[in-house]
């Protein structure tokens, strides 16, 4: 069995590759121009993914052991935010180069699969909360409430 731990380090570096061997081989491939104020918007997207980082390093537990399930803060809008964060940054970088669309879906399926897995591992620590967790909190894309 892969630990959690492993299994973001494994998908990170996947990501990671990908994003580097699209750089490397987009020039070769470049049939779009993206203006300048495409990369405006991608560096918003990339002000607002690193934001939902931060505020879920805050919330996350400072220790290895997990003995209590986070659902305040941004855990109470997200399941996920850290891979939510991590999917937002790879949709800034098509506004950097549209080639990197592609590597923005994988990751999408990769983060999925990822934060999936380690659900099945939560359920199996905390049971019916997590359960009732999942229920109420959304896994990436936060419910619009009504007031808003």
């Amino acid at each position: 069995m892969i630990s959690p731990k492993s299994r973001q380090r494994r998908a990170f570096l996947i990501n990671l590759v990908l994003v580097f061997a699209s750089f490397k081989y987009a020039d070769e491939f470049d049939f779009f121009t993206i203006s300048k104020n495409f990369k405006y918007i991608g560096i918003g997207l990339i002000l607002i993914a690193f934001i939902i980082w931060i505020l879920a390093l805050i919330e996350m537990p400072r220790t290895t052991k997990i003995d209590r399930l986070v659902t305040n803060g941004i855990f109470s809008v997200v399941r996920n935010p850290r891979y939510l964060a991590a999917i937002i940054l790879n949709f800034a970088l098509i506004f950097y180069d549209i080639f990197l669309v592609f590597n923005a879906f994988i990751a999408t399926f990769l983060w999925y699969y990822v934060a999936k897995k380690e659900e099945e591992d939560l359920i199996k620590v905390f049971g019916e909360e997590h359960e009732e967790y999942k229920k109420n909190v959304p896994m990436f894309l936060p419910k619009i409430r009504k007031g808003l």
